[in-house]
């Protein structure tokens, strides 16, 4: 008896880890999601990462049925945010309207900002909680569409008694770029509207990467910047442990008011908070940038000046420099993770 329950518990551990080696059956990781016992959700997240014929299926069996775990509903809003289809929003745009939880409906209105139409901003101008107003300008933006523009935050003032900070730039060999593509998957998003992966900066000890959209290689990219909200540029942070990446910026750009060739440009965490603030003006081919920390932001000020060469599709940082502190070679540096501060978004269509 002892034996049989032994080899019973050997054989659910080795099913747990077997979700991990991807060696379970489609059929056997259905079977333990309906179970919805303390295997499902590792049940879900496999299933769903194979991307198989069923999936939109499961993920709308475990949204529509209200007794399912809530984790199991966030693995599938997650799921969803991950690529901007009809059928993708459709879901969304279910749940939001059936979810009453104030942490999944802020999962959900997050999906939506990542992947919604402009038939969505209708939507969340009924939910009255904060991640909407960033969520209505993410798709606004993305959509090229005026009347959703990001608050203005003023930069902080920079003092001429400041550090250069070295930021080394290397290219990415196409192995690198695909396998970089591969780990855009999960993050929230639609990929599909990036380019290839071309530039890695290290600033300090952190690494970061950048996607422009492909509305860059437009050679007519300056005319449209300069006439509508757009988000030219996604910026990912690499981690080492766990290895991964994860979204650190979204580069947002919209005319600046009374002016013929200059933008506003804001660099915008995932969650709405802005950052990195500053300027750029369209000259001779070529956008020439000039960014610093955001006013209320607790980190150190920095400014950074650089120039994207439309024709030849080359972004090159000419000068960066930040009032660090230094002690015993440790150089203290600003994280996202030391950002607290969520600026005002505006409620209803900007005037």
């Amino acid at each position: 008896m002892v034996v049989k329950m032994m080899k019973l518990m050997k054989n659910q551990i080795a099913d747990v880890v077997n979700v991990f080696g991807a060696d379970l059956e489609d059929k056997a990781l259905e079977r333990m999601i309906l179970s919805k016992d303390e295997n499902s959700s590792l049940a879900l997240k496999e299933l769903l990462g194979r991307n198989t014929k069923n999936s939109l299926k499961i993920v709308q069996n475990v949204l529509e049925e209200w007794d399912t775990d809530r984790r199991l509903k966030a693995i599938a809003v997650n799921y969803l945010g991950n690529k901007q289809s009809d059928d993708h929003i459709v879901l969304l745009r279910k749940a939001l309207e059936r979810t009453e939880h104030p942490s999944l409906k802020r999962q959900i209105v997050k999906a939506l900002g990542a992947v919604g139409s402009l038939d969505v901003l209708e939507d969340l101008k009924r939910v009255e909680i904060t991640e909407t107003g960033f969520a209505t300008s993410l798709i606004a933006y993305r959509h090229q569409k005026d009347g959703y523009l990001l608050p203005t935050v003023a930069p902080k003032k920079f003092s001429k008694r400041y550090k250069h900070i070295a930021v080394e730039t290397t290219a990415f060999s196409q192995d690198e770029s695909a396998g970089l593509i591969k780990q855009l998957e999960g993050l929230g998003g639609d990929s599909s509207l990036y380019s290839v992966p071309a530039l890695r900066f290290k600033c300090v000890n952190d690494s970061f990467w950048m996607n422009f959209s492909k509305a860059v290689a437009n050679p007519k990219i300056a005319e449209q910047l300069l006439k509508a909200p757009a988000i030219p540029m996604q910026i990912f942070k690499e981690w080492h442990c766990p290895l991964g990446v994860s979204t650190a910026y979204y580069l947002m750009t919209h005319p600046k008011p009374k002016t013929s060739n200059e933008l506003q440009v804001n660099l915008v965490s995932p969650t709405g908070k802005i950052l990195y603030t500053g300027t750029a003006s369209v000259e001779k081919g070529a956008i020439k940038f000039l960014v610093g920390t955001a006013e209320k932001a607790i980190f150190p000020p920095v400014r950074i000046e650089g120039i994207f060469s439309i024709k030849k599709q080359v972004l090159e940082l000419t000068e960066a420099f930040s009032q660090l502190e230094i002690r015993e070679d440790f150089r203290k540096h600003p994280t996202s993770m030391a950002w607290n501060y969520t600026p005002k978004y505006p409620t209803s269509k900007n005037k």
